[in-house]
């Protein structure tokens, strides 16, 4: 039950979310502007509906998988770790992301005045947001490979 729930929850969220981080690669790349009025409007679809739903069952699916485990919920240091983590990424996700390609958005569909400086400082902070959410999803994989730290409350024996 614990892997389809697993499984389940992966296959949902991972084309919503490398579909987000494709485009956030084009942005910084391209001067036209309709390609990047596109890119900006699709990326708000996502990040307001796919992202957003699928990081909520991600959410539920990850408690309910370490109660219904050996694990458990706080019985780790490491699986503390990647909660912490993960609150991290999922705040990147629903809040930053979200609020960056709403201003955007925002930015070309107005008058671009003085909107060229302000895309190009939202495009840059859009790449952050997708660098550290990348780095962040990788130590968590790797947290979940090597177990470090140990059970909580338990002191190694000398």
């Amino acid at each position: 039950m614990c892997d389809s729930i697993l499984e389940a929850t992966t296959a949902s969220a991972y084309p919503a979310w490398k579909a987000s981080k494709l485009l956030t690669l084009v942005l910084p790349n391209t001067q036209d502007r309709d390609l990047v009025v596109s890119v900006y409007r699709s990326m708000h679809i996502l990040a307001a509906g796919p992202l957003r739903t699928t990081t909520l069952v991600a959410i539920l699916s990850g408690g309910v998988l370490a109660v219904l485990t050996r694990w458990g919920l706080f019985r780790f240091n490491w699986i503390i770790a990647k909660q912490l983590l993960s609150i991290v990424v999922i705040g990147i996700g629903l809040i930053a992301i979200y609020q960056l390609t709403l201003k955007g958005v925002t930015i070309v569909e107005g008058d671009i005045a003085d909107g060229g400086s302000r895309l190009d400082v939202n495009n840059h902070r859009l790449l952050v947001g997708a660098v550290l959410q990348m780095i962040s999803l990788f130590a968590l994989y790797v947290i979940s490979v090597f177990k470090p730290w140990g059970e909580r409350g338990k002191k190694k024996a000398a």
